[in-house]
């Protein structure tokens, strides 16, 4: 028996939008394969696609993300989704993690993550 874990090809991700956040930058989500085990894994990246591109997170089916735009800061909220547990009680929706960038910083590192 073989058990796979863990694969991280760029090969194996699907990109699923960008959206633009500001002016010249943007937010991509990839939807990763994560052939057949557990749910859709994504991947979130800020970039301006030519200078710097920031991976962020990786999130679930069972997670969203917002984000919020102050000055030249970008904050990536990342959230567990509500659902209704097995005693069919609502369990709300919670944040996770919050992932704050310096849009100038990015811009001046000038590095391109994969």
């Amino acid at each position: 028996m073989h058990l796979l874990i863990g694969c991280g090809s760029n090969s194996n991700r699907i990109l699923i939008y960008t959206d633009k956040l500001i002016s010249n930058v943007y937010i991509e989500k990839f939807r990763e394969e994560s052939y057949g085990v557990g749910g859709d894994v994504y991947s979130v990246y800020l970039t301006d696609s030519i200078r710097f591109r920031k991976f962020v997170c990786k999130y679930y089916d069972s997670q969203s993300f917002n984000t919020r735009i102050i000055g030249d800061s970008i904050y990536i909220f990342r959230f567990e989704d509500s659902y209704i547990d097995s005693n069919n009680k609502k369990i709300d929706k919670k944040l996770i993690n919050i992932f704050g960038f310096d849009y100038i910083m990015l811009k001046n590192e000038g590095k391109f993550e994969k």
